[in-house]
Formats: C-alpha cells, sequence, structure tokens
C-alpha cells in the first residue's frame, strides 16, 4: 500500500494499481453467507491438493480458466451443476419407459438421481441415471408400472463433485 490512497498487486504474474478497497463496518446476513460458503470453499480446496490424485485430476482439467489447481478446485466448490432440461416425451408411465435429463457442471457431474411420484406426493421410485453423450445426457428407464403418468411429478436431482446438489421437478402433462 502506498499511503492511504494506492494498492499494489500482482494480478497474473502482473504489477497492477489499484484504489484501496473500501470496507464497510457491519456485514449484513447474506455476505455472512458468501464470506462462509468461500471459506468452506477454501477448506475444500486444501483437502483436494492434499491429496495428490485429486490434485493431478483438477490440474488436467483447469485449461487455460485457472492458473493453479488450487484455483480450479475453489471455482468448483462454489458453482453448482444447473438442471436444463427434463425431458418426459417418452415417459409412459410403463416399465423400461425413458425420462431424459440433459445438465452441466463446470468440471464433473457424479451422478444424476431420478425420483418418480404420483400427483398425491406419493413416491413410485427412485433411481440413479446412466450417463450418455458426454455426460450432458443423462437417462433413466422407469422400473415400476405407473397406472396414471400425467400429473406424476418427476424430482431429479444432480450431484458435483464438491458435493453440491442442485434439485428441478417437472409435472408430466
Amino acid at each position: 500500500m502506498l499511503g492511504d490512497v494506492v494498492v499494489f498487486r500482482e494480478v497474473r504474474g502482473k504489477l497492477v494499481m489499484s484504489n484501496r478497497p473500501k470496507k464497510s463496518g457491519v456485514l449484513t446476513e447474506q455476505q455472512r453467507a458468501v464470506r462462509e460458503r468461500f471459506l468452506a470453499a477454501v477448506q475444500y480446496s486444501k483437502t483436494q491438493m492434499a491429496d495428490p490424485d485429486s490434485k493431478a485430476w483438477y490440474a488436467a482439467r483447469m485449461g487455460s480458466r485457472y492458473l493453479s489447481p488450487y484455483e480450479a478446485a475453489v471455482s468448483d466448490y462454489l458453482k453448482v451443476p444447473v438442471v436444463h432440461n427434463i425431458d418426459v416425451a417418452l415417459y409412459t408411465g410403463a416399465v423400461g419407459s425413458i425420462i431424459e435429463v440433459q445438465a452441466s457442471d463446470d468440471f464433473q457431474i457424479v451422478s444424476v438421481t431420478v425420483l418418480i411420484s404420483t400427483s398425491a406426493g406419493v413416491v413410485l421410485e427412485s433411481g440413479e441415471a446412466t450417463a450418455k453423450a458426454g455426460n450432458l445426457t443423462w437417462s433413466y428407464a422407469a422400473k415400476v408400472i405407473n397406472a396414471a403418468p400425467a400429473g406424476s411429478i418427476i424430482r431429479v436431482s444432480v450431484n458435483d463433485r464438491p458435493g453440491n446438489t442442485t434439485t428441478k421437478e417437472i409435472v408430466v402433462a
């Protein structure tokens, strides 16, 4: 820091000069939540870097977006998976009828779970979908007969490597 006005930092190997950051005295609940999530991401990354296999896994996938495997692991923790689409066009309620899920994550989706329940909320079945087409599309084949598929609720949960879960549900028309 130069005086109380200017701060020098090294960013991506270059020296950068900027105004001194201004700090407010009191944190809001949202700011506290973000800070806690970031601290959890740092702890996750430290744990991953302590394991040579995990460190190598992140190093192999960091590309040009990240400067280090550590930074890649922090980013992976902070970004949750996204469920883009749940396709029930082939779901008829018969055993073997297909539900397809399009989902993505910045690094890796570990599992996709599909839960089928009646319109009254009674769970008919639940199971793991299988990956196809480069892990962007996941497919689940029904294992239980659903006599009244219209109005059924399909709930999909997508999990990534750090344990983030995204859940989305649709009602079968």
